[in-house]
């Protein structure tokens, strides 16, 4: 299976297919169980199916995603981005792509406010936030220049740690802690036993990978839009006069 056919098929499936080895799948057949191959769908027909269902999902989230409030051209990039990553379905990109717009939107604002509101962008002293300065120093150079209080430094370390540093490193046993499965059914292979059972992320990596994908669904929105009151708060918009 080529890797657009794969990548399709995997996409369609969700996560109501279990992946496991041939050996195994024998072993549950002589048992009695129930084994059966999926047909690999036509690239032409699977994405047909895959955008009408992109579509579908795009449509209930886009009336909650706010308007970038900058007319700075960098925000305006990254919210575009974030927009395409909600449109397509993915929320684990939107959260890490929320942790680089709150990144950029508070060195930017130290940079602005220490460059005096200079009209000509000044390509040295910004290499200094750029390349020189990571989140957690740059939050409190924000509020050495009095551009936060000392309870939004407070929640911006809290973002930093827990989710920008999270998600950028992959730290999957971290975002899936206390994650449950509950109500597993499982059978022995060797027994044909079978019982329920509560099953935590944290036994297999596989496990992860499904409570993650459920989890950002759950937490990319609300992540986005804690990122979106950084940038309001930090790059305020005059409003027109009427």
């Amino acid at each position: 299976m080529n890797s657009l056919s794969g990548l399709i098929q995997r996409l369609l499936r969700g996560p109501e297919l279990i992946v496991t080895s041939q050996e195994t799948a024998l072993s549950l057949a002589r048992l009695g169980g129930k084994v059966e191959n999926i047909p690999q769908v036509p690239a032409g027909e699977g994405l047909n199916r895959l955008f009408a269902m992109r579509r579908a999902e795009a449509e209930s989230i886009a009336d909650q995603l706010p308007e970038c409030p900058s007319l700075e051209a960098p925000l305006l990039h990254l919210y575009d981005e974030i927009y395409q990553a909600f449109i397509f379905g993915l929320n684990g990109t939107a959260i890490i792509l929320s942790g680089v717009l709150v990144e950029f939107a508070v060195k930017y604002a130290s940079y602005c406010r220490e460059v005096g509101g200079k009209v000509e962008f000044d390509s040295e002293k910004w290499k200094e936030f750029e390349e020189r300065l990571t989140l957690g120093p740059a939050i409190d150079r924000a509020k050495r220049n009095g551009l936060i209080a000392e309870d939004q430094a407070m929640k911006l370390h809290e973002f930093a740690r827990e989710v920008r540093n999270s998600y950028a490193h992959f730290n999957i046993q971290k975002q899936t802690a206390g994650a449950i499965f509950r109500g597993v059914r499982v059978r022995n292979i060797h027994t044909g036993e079978e019982e329920t059972k509560d099953i935590p992320a944290s036994a297999l990596p596989a496990l992860q990978i499904l409570a993650k994908a459920k989890l950002d669904t759950q937490k990319a929105l609300p992540l986005f839009l804690f990122a979106d009151g950084v940038v309001r708060h930090l790059h305020p918009v005059d409003e027109p006069e009427r």
